[in-house]
């Protein structure tokens, strides 16, 4: 009696750590679109590499090895039951804790998610059954085994539900591409870039509301799948202009977007070495962000970011209709182009004044940061090849937004402001966020950062960069990931930032007790790339 109980106890306990674990493992697929190139990717972070060797798998890898002893004695099994309930029971407890502090990593339920979710507890609840028909000794070895197998058994149902997802992904373009042929006077505008992109479709589409029924593509949905399903659901007769937002991890995935929309405007906003772990080099980002150029139509019309080197680059080559935006350009080039010849900057807002050939307009627009003029004069690029006068422009970009989480100036706790830059990040958008922290007039600087991820072998120097960087702007900085830390840290230190002005602290809510901690009335916080949303949810108050 005393055994069914305490092996009752167990595989509840048991259910609840395959639970936590089968949740994980979903969510990080479903963070990484299911694709096995950016879980490799991953993976190169030394955080990542943890996962798969935790003091809990170690633990549950021991007692599996002692309870497979255990089957010659029956004693030492009821030893490796009971440090089970004691490993189990404190999993629990943690995931109760996580849970309680909005930590516990959860997948977005979709029908995908939901599936391969079913898939895994059931394959556990076959196993539970039949350790709980088996000898003690058998059924601890079976469910101490299985814990240690969760990952793959999750990894081995995406793998497995790859094919289908693939055949549903061609239904679903194809019918993408039906719905589209039955609007031919839909003019199409893609827009792609390492950075920018997202920013730059919400300036250009609030611009051109004014004067034409736009559809955009929603927040951050970028890939083939997204976009069609976005067509299928939201595309409709009266609409005159689309603006599509196109991403990519390798060559191909732009071409494969362009097949289907089929673009007459194309807006390259940018390159760096985002993703660079993914393309492979630096000459592959360049050849998959210009998939988009190629795939225009002869007489269509190509838009470029002139302040970018690479895209200027890319300019220079292109043979078809053309036009470079900029903030600062080379007198040579300024001829064909529509740049910013000043940009004067106020506290939360700047007035750009445009040269366009031989006109020179000022407008004001209610923003901050030299990112965000350079998007702005790259959508009034965009705006007035389209027809609209610089009148109707002008009038539209007084009530200019940047998108969620992307430089957003908010109301912090203890009276501070926030500089809400959660949304996510890359090397020329941190330096950015890092240069508005600076000009914000505050008591002091802080700056809560989450590492990059997907840059490669160009990792160190990016993060080592950015170390100078905060450096130079911050007072205070906390890193929320112990990934290249040690970069950022170094290379802070040599730039004279005192050590005990810098800490890694990956637990969110010790990071966010820090932060309250360390702030004070009038200070201003920057929140840098993905912050955890324990931080973000407890330092601002104005939602």
């Amino acid at each position: 009696m005393v055994e069914i109980i305490l092996l009752f106890i167990f595989g509840i306990l048991w259910i609840t750590s395959v639970v936590k674990d089968a949740l994980f493992w979903i969510y990080l697929w479903q963070l990484k679109e299911y694709r096995l190139d950016r879980m490799r990717a991953h993976f190169e972070l030394p955080s990542a590499k943890k996962l798969l060797l935790s003091y809990k798998t170690l633990a549950v890898g021991v007692l599996f090895l002692f309870s497979a002893l255990g089957l010659l004695a029956s004693f030492f099994s009821y030893v490796m039951l009971l440090a089970g309930i004691g490993l189990y029971g404190f999993q629990a407890y943690r995931m109760y804790e996580a849970y309680q502090d909005h930590r516990l990593r959860m997948p977005t339920f979709t029908k995908k998610a939901v599936s391969l979710l079913g898939l895994t507890f059931s394959s556990a609840l076959v196993m539970v059954i039949a350790g709980l028909l088996s000898p003690l000794p058998s059924a601890l070895s079976l469910l101490f085994f299985t814990d240690l197998m969760v990952p793959a058994i999750a990894t081995a149902f995406v793998g497995t539900a790859r094919p289908l997802s693939l055949y549903m992904k061609r239904k679903i373009v194809a019918r993408a591409k039906t719905k589209l042929a039955s609007t031919p006077d839909l003019l199409v505008i893609g827009i792609t870039g390492s950075f920018g992109k997202t920013s730059m479709k919400e300036f250009l589409s609030h611009i051109l509301e004014n004067n034409f029924n736009v559809l955009k593509t929603p927040e951050n949905t970028n890939t083939e799948i997204g976009i069609a399903s976005h067509i299928i659901k939201n595309l409709r007769q009266e609409h005159e202009i689309f603006i599509v937002e196109m991403g990519a991890y390798k060559r191909g995935e732009i071409r494969d977007i362009c097949a289907m929309v089929k673009p007459q405007i194309g807006i390259l906003t940018g390159i760096n070495q985002q993703h660079l772990s993914l393309f492979g080099s630096f000459r592959n980002i360049q050849r998959a962000k210009y998939e988009l150029i190629e795939s225009l139509p002869e007489k269509g019309l190509a838009i470029f970011n002139g302040d970018n080197q690479y895209t200027r680059a890319l300019y220079d080559n292109c043979k078809k209709p053309k036009r470079l935006y900029a903030t600062n350009l080379p007198e040579g080039l300024a001829s064909a182009a529509i740049f910013a010849q000043k940009i004067h900057q106020g506290k939360d807002r700047m007035t750009v004044e445009i040269r366009d050939k031989k006109k020179k307009i000022a407008i004001e627009v209610p923003l901050s940061g030299a990112h965000n003029g350079t998007n702005v004069v790259g959508a009034i690029c965009a705006a007035h090849g389209l027809g609209m006068s610089y009148k109707e422009i002008a009038e539209a970009c007084k009530t200019l937004e940047t998108p969620p989480h992307a430089i957003h100036f908010r109301r912090g706790i203890k009276h501070t402001t926030i500089i809400d830059d959660s949304y996510s990040a890359n090397t020329d958008g941190v330096f950015a966020a890092l240069d508005i922290l600076k000009e914000s007039e505050g008591r002091k600087k802080i700056c809560i950062i989450y590492p990059l991820i997907e840059l490669g072998r160009a990792a160190e120097d990016a993060h080592r960069a950015i170390g100078a960087k905060i450096a130079e702007t911050c007072d205070q900085c906390i890193v929320t990931a112990p990934d290249f830390y040690e970069y950022i840290k170094d290379e802070a230190i040599k730039a004279g930032m005192s050590k005990n002005a810098l800490w890694c602290i990956p637990d969110p809510y010790i990071a966010m007790r820090k932060a309250q901690e360390l702030c004070d009335e009038g200070d201003v916080i920057l929140l840098e790339n993905r912050v955890p949303e324990t931080i973000v949810r407890n330092l601002i108050i104005d939602d």
